[in-house]
């Protein structure tokens, strides 16, 4: 990175990716692959200036593949705070707060003679997860 910044960037921050050849614009934290074992990656983005292309598709990437920041994002005390709060939180607290959350939306969607059973997972779908720096066939 030219710069040094610390790990997370303001929402908003405009990036350019190790090898990338189109800006990335920082849209969230800490988004969770399901198709790589739920791995989890520092931010979540869209490219720059297109922004959403598909519901269905999402960019993320750790902060140690950012090359350069041309744009930080807005920042204010919620923002700070917040950013503070998720520095804290570990690969496990995630998987374990999504398992929960799948756990009562089965629970609360399923008929009241099974809602009693046990926690079934509920199937996320499929997610398009790419990877930023290889993105030249996505349509413009």
């Amino acid at each position: 990175m030219e710069e040094s910044y610390e790990k997370y960037l303001p929402l908003g921050t405009v990036c350019l990716l190790k090898g990338g050849q189109k800006f990335i614009m920082v849209t969230g934290y800490l988004g969770v692959n399901p198709n790589e074992n739920n791995e989890v990656y520092d931010y979540m983005g869209v490219i720059f200036p297109m922004g959403i292309i598909s519901t269905d598709i999402n960019f993320m990437f750790n902060h140690s593949q950012i090359e350069k920041v041309v744009f930080k994002g807005f920042e204010n005390d919620e923002s700070k705070e917040f950013i503070e709060k998720i520095k804290g939180i570990t690969k496990e607290d995630i998987i374990n707060g999504i398992k929960a959350a799948q756990s009562a939306k089965a629970t609360a969607e399923a008929p009241a003679s099974v809602q009693n059973s046990g926690p079934d997972m509920v199937d996320m779908g499929e997610q398009n997860i790419v990877n930023p720096t290889n993105y030249n066939n996505v349509q413009q």
